[in-house]
């Protein structure tokens, strides 16, 4: 059985990441046995200007969230990032390999308990260690291992108990979901295949940045080095982020693409019920062919609000948004389709289906878009 099915049957919690605007920097550190050679890997992560940047987007981002796990390269890192979080308000505590025994079971116990929020670690957490509530992880452990990407998503994934978040928030300052892709789709290299054989396999998983020349993993949405937008996975039908799980829409048949020369953003309100909606409007070229409409439904409560949370950030490409409770305001609303309209430009194109429902009434199901 699958990741994605035991999540669409209950037996594993989702786990939904967000963009996020720290990101370290890995870019010419040698590798080692598979992974970033680790001292070099500290010199450049552990910092204290990178640590209070990480910190600080963390407490933003994970506010209204009561579990943190943090996933650091190294002892002095792990104290470091304590330190940190203790210097911006927040209750944290380190688990080191130097951590005695007693004092371990003591902050696992506090931490299970809610008297300690922030918990950061180096090589401990990522197996053995099972809190079911924890609902944010914290990478700021860059790794080219998938079985170590895997490992620290993992500790997010157990089903929360009741009152609890129903996901884990995973904040990625170490760009490991765009190196290694969506967690159920991970592939671990095979040792058996000839070394010829091998090259050719990896250089078939990779792709150049068109514009920094840097090498990213074919499937990533955005170059780790630069943070360009990949033209080719920019869709707005599914939801597919860390977990790679899709929504049931289908996309392929029927679409027609249309070159994009404008948008307009604004709030509208649904008939039935006067709810506040979210919408863009896609002009073409010739605009007596009316605009090519994307209703986001941001107040709705299910898995709407969060997917149109997640396409409102593709469609502005990655762009800092206020979390997504703080969405639920109009005045929020009526800012960002003014900011949307006066500061960010449309996508190249987009990819569109005609359907006619409600006695006559036209509609458009907007499966991809493209910047070029």
């Amino acid at each position: 059985m699958t990741i994605e099915e035991l999540v669409r049957r209950g037996f594993l919690a989702s786990l939904t990441s967000t963009f996020t605007e720290t990101q370290m920097n890995v870019e010419g550190i040698k590798k080692v046995q598979g992974d970033f050679e680790k001292q070099e890997l500290e010199s450049r992560v552990n910092s204290s200007e990178v640590n209070a940047k990480v910190v600080a987007e963390t407490i933003l981002r994970a506010e209204d969230r009561t579990a943190w796990l943090i996933f650091c390269v190294s002892v002095s890192h792990a104290e470091a990032m304590r330190e940190e979080f203790r210097e911006q308000g927040v209750v944290a505590e380190a688990i080191t390999s130097r951590t005695s025994s007693s004092e371990r079971e003591r902050i696992f116990n506090d931490f299970k308990a809610g008297k300690i929020r922030a918990l950061t670690n180096v090589g401990v957490a990522t197996t053995g260690f099972d809190y079911p509530d924890i609902d944010v992880i914290v990478m700021a452990r860059p790794t080219l291992s998938p079985g170590l990407y895997v490992q620290m998503s993992g500790r997010g994934m157990w089903v929360k108990s009741p009152g609890h978040h129903k996901d884990c928030l995973v904040l990625d300052f170490a760009g490991n979901i765009a190196r290694h892709g969506a967690v159920t789709k991970i592939i671990p290299p095979r040792r058996t295949v000839k070394a010829s054989r091998r090259t050719q396999e990896l250089s078939e998983m990779f792709k150049l940045c068109p514009k920094c020349h840097g090498t990213v993993m074919k499937r990533s949405r955005e170059c780790v080095h630069c943070g360009h937008i990949f033209t080719e996975l920019s869709e707005l039908s599914t939801s597919a982020d860390i977990m790679g799980i899709e929504s049931s829409g289908t996309v392929g048949t029927g679409f027609q693409r249309m070159k994009v020369a404008s948008w307009y953003w604004k709030v509208a309100f649904r008939k039935k019920d006067n709810m506040p909606i979210v919408r863009a409007d896609f002009y073409g070229e010739d605009k007596l062919q009316g605009p090519k409409q994307l209703f986001l439904y941001i107040m709705q409560e299910d898995s709407a609000r969060e997917r149109a949370y997640r396409q409102i950030k593709r469609l502005l490409q990655g762009t800092f948004l206020p979390e997504l409770e703080k969405m639920l305001d109009i005045k929020i609303l009526q800012d960002l389709c003014r900011a949307a309209r006066e500061n960010y430009a449309p996508p190249s194109w987009i990819e569109y289906k005609e359907e006619i429902r409600d006695g006559g009434r036209i509609y458009f199901t907007i499966s991809k878009w493209g910047f070029e």
